[in-house]
């Protein structure tokens, strides 16, 4: 009898045994799993931070591709696509000479006008001996756009020599945005910051790119390390940025090259940089329009000077074009409009004819 009493004893401490230690195996298990959950967590965390590395050194790499490629004059013209106008292949003289005047397209952001810009002294490179009048020389392709107005900043200081800042000038058109086929999407006129100061500076001309680097502002206009481009680049419409191409903006127009150092020191030319103006701060004339044999105030002919002196040249309406446009005669027929200036801007006589400026641009 003592036998049957302790065998379930026994039996019942094999079984608590053997539920201790498997309880031992299960917490080993779960010890184990533990350590392959932290090992796992700690393999993650390096992958993560090698994956980190290597996006971040990617990423290293793309800006500085981006920088050598927003560095590249011909990748900011094919990002930013100025709508320029198109010179005539009649133009030989300014193609052999060099100097062929640049027009380009903005529109305004408010109602869609199209402004087509460009300097002063390409538009006005005839002077007139009449007091109020003046013939404005502009493309073909310009005038038959229609022009409503034109706008100069500050007329009165429009003389010899004329004053950087304001060899830059607007031409209003009749036509708008939505009524065009042109090549492109015109950039929106923008007005720079006066103090902004970029580190690139690119932009398209008839003759090719213009551009350069180290961007400084000298009394009111832009003065730049001239890369590329030539003096007869006048009117081109100039881009600026920092480091990124997408951040390019028109920001004016170029002039030419400033006179600086010697270039057989090897010294870069500098190039001169006209700032867009404030349209509204702009004093803006109409076109002289053509009127009747009765009052008969468009003139025939006008007496003109520039570079060959004085003469007397013929003006014709251009009666395939705006009612507004004129031709001038002067060797040939140059496309332009007549402005009537007031009275206190009667003694405004400029002459845009220069050495190494723009000439006439049909």
């Amino acid at each position: 009898m003592e036998d049957e009493h302790v065998r379930p004893q026994k039996y019942s401490d094999l079984l608590e045994y053997l539920k201790t230690q498997f309880d031992g195996i299960n917490k080993n298990f779960d010890d184990i799993n533990k350590r392959f959950d932290d090992i796992n967590k700690d393999i993650n965390k390096r992958f993560d931070d090698i994956n980190k590395d290597i996006n971040k050194r990617f990423d290293d790499i793309n800006k500085k591709l981006d920088l050598l490629v927003s560095l590249s004059p011909a990748a900011v013209m094919q990002q930013v696509e100025p709508v320029f106008v198109t010179s005539s292949l009649l133009e030989d003289k300014a193609v052999l000479e060099g100097g062929e005047s640049t027009w380009s397209f903005l529109q305004r952001d408010d109602d869609g006008t199209l402004l087509a810009v460009g300097s002063v002294h390409c538009g006005l490179y005839y002077g007139s001996m009449h007091p109020t009048l003046a013939f404005v020389n502009l493309p073909q392709m310009v005038v038959d756009l229609g022009v409503e107005k034109i706008g100069f900043l500050e007329p009165n200081k429009i003389q010899n020599p004329i004053p950087y800042k304001h060899d830059v000038m607007l031409v209003r058109l009749k036509k708008k945005v939505s009524d065009m086929m042109l090549s492109g999407l015109p950039q929106k006129y923008q007005v720079p910051d006066s103090e902004k100061q970029f580190r690139h500076m690119a932009g398209m001309s008839n003759s090719g790119i213009v551009s350069g680097k180290n961007v400084v502002i000298i009394d009111g206009h832009y003065v730049f390390v001239e890369d590329f481009g030539e003096a007869g680049n006048s009117g081109t419409l100039m881009f600026g940025w920092d480091y990124n191409v997408d951040d390019a903006k028109p920001v004016g127009v170029y002039y030419g090259v400033f006179p600086v150092g010697d270039s057989k020191n090897g010294i870069h030319p500098r190039g001169v940089i006209v700032p867009l103006p404030n349209p509204n701060e702009c004093t803006w004339f109409d076109p002289l329009l053509q009127t009747d044999a009765n009052n008969n105030t468009f003139p025939t002919t006008l007496t003109i000077f520039d570079q060959k002196g004085i003469r007397i040249c013929k003006i014709f309406h251009n009666e395939n074009s705006d009612p507004a446009s004129c031709v001038l005669e002067d060797g040939g027929l140059w496309p332009g409009v007549l402005l009537e200036f007031r009275e206190e801007y009667e003694k405004l006589n400029y002459c845009g004819s220069m050495d190494t400026g723009s000439r006439r641009c049909k």
